[in-house]
């Protein structure tokens, strides 16, 4: 990773100071992190990619900057495609220091982005470690979102409850813990305007 350079805005601003220590998934940010699945489905932007990398097993000695690294490099690809970058991350510390990403990637595009994600994770300093990488589909496929709906929602459920973990320590983090995309944030869903894009099929909820 010592030929890659840090891009502008890559740690997420203020609130992503490295001063800043958690432990757990704050009640606001499992909402956040709720509201922006739901949010991605009705927009046509459903998560259907979910990736964890540990940095710390891959001996990565920033994790916080090369998810930033690897975002970056997603969002870029994706634009140049006409995908606007649509994801949620959920960093952890128990197990070290990982990173769970749910990430939008249209099913026509996943072939290609998965050989890509492979070439950036190398270029990271992530080798062959077993249990450094877990690349899924949320569902049986990756085009689950459009054939079965229903079922992706179901399967979306259970993946974004499992990132919450609500009331349990998942090791410390210093800086950002979670995050969506811009395409999903708060702003983008003020505007937001009811009834012009699909309904989530299955309410996703603490329960």
């Amino acid at each position: 990773m010592d030929h890659l350079t840090k891009p502008r805005g890559a740690y997420g601003g203020s609130s992503d100071r490295k001063d800043r220590k958690s432990v757990r998934l704050s009640a606001a940010q499992r909402a956040n992190v709720i509201k922006g699945a739901v949010y991605a489905v009705r927009t046509g932007l459903s998560l259907n990619r979910f990736i964890t990398i540990n940095w710390a097993a891959a001996k990565v000695p920033d994790g916080r900057l090369a998810t930033s690294l690897l975002m970056k490099r997603t969002g870029d690809w994706l634009r140049l495609r006409g995908v606007p970058l649509a994801y949620i991350r959920v960093r952890e510390g128990t197990g070290g220091d990982h990173v769970h990403i749910l990430l939008h990637v249209p099913s026509e595009l996943v072939p290609a982005y998965g050989r890509e994600q492979r070439r950036w994770l190398r270029v990271l300093g992530v080798g062959t470690v077993k249990g450094s990488v877990k690349t899924i589909p949320v569902g049986r496929s990756y085009s689950d979102y459009l054939s079965v709906p229903a079922a992706y929602a179901e399967n979306l459920r259970t993946v974004v409850k499992y990132l919450m973990k609500p009331g349990r320590e998942t090791g410390p983090v210093r800086g950002l813990r979670a995050s969506v995309s811009e395409s999903l944030n708060h702003h983008a869903r003020r505007g937001f305007v009811s009834g012009r894009h699909r309904r989530m099929p299955v309410a996703i909820a603490e329960r």
